[in-house]
This record gives structure tokens, C-alpha cells and sequence, in this order.
């Protein structure tokens, strides 16, 4: 199972080869919580340059689930519930997240 340790931003960072990898926001409750993390590859303002998001939810034992991907404040899809393990998610992003952007 993903936990909300496994992705702080600077492992998320040198897995995908991204300029930034930061919460935008992070919010807990008493079942849990939520996040969005902003993915950033570029410069702002470069023609290179890349924003896509992850946002999900975790349980109290901090497993992740409810993710989902996408270009940064547009639309949000899906990640399936067969991907249950970190290095699982780091590939599926690899192969999906250029694919939000053509």
C-alpha cells in the first residue's frame, strides 16, 4: 500500500526528474486527510515548462487511496486501484502524465 510518507516531495522529485514537487495542500481530520501535490518540470513561463498534479486521500494508518492525476488545475483522472505500491505509481506517472499535455 502507498502511504502519505512515500510521497514527500523530494523522493517525487528525483523519481519523475522534476524541477519542484511540493504539497499544495495538505489537510488533516480525524479519519485522515487529503492532499493535492503540484509536479513542476520547468521554468514557469519556459516553453518546457510542465505542471501536473496528484491529489488523493489517506486513512489514519496514513494509506493513500482516491488518487488521481492531471494537468495542473484542469482536469483530474483517475489513477486505478490496481496500483497499490509506490514504485507502481512512479512508473504509471512516468507513462501518463505527457500524455495529459498532447
Amino acid at each position: 500500500m502507498i502511504t502519505i510518507q512515500e510521497l514527500k516531495g523530494n523522493f517525487l522529485k528525483k523519481a519523475l526528474n522534476l524541477s519542484s514537487a511540493s504539497f499544495r495542500y495538505h489537510n488533516k481530520n480525524n479519519h485522515g486527510g487529503n492532499f493535492g501535490i503540484n509536479l513542476l518540470r520547468g521554468n514557469y513561463g519556459d516553453e518546457n515548462y510542465e505542471g501536473y498534479e496528484i491529489n488523493g486521500n489517506y486513512d489514519i494508518k496514513g494509506i493513500v487511496y482516491g488518487l488521481s492525476y492531471g494537468k495542473i488545475f484542469w482536469g483530474i483522472s483517475r489513477i486505478p486501484k490496481e496500483i497499490t505500491e509506490i514504485n507502481q505509481l512512479i512508473e504509471f506517472l512516468k507513462l501518463n502524465l505527457k500524455k495529459e499535455i498532447q
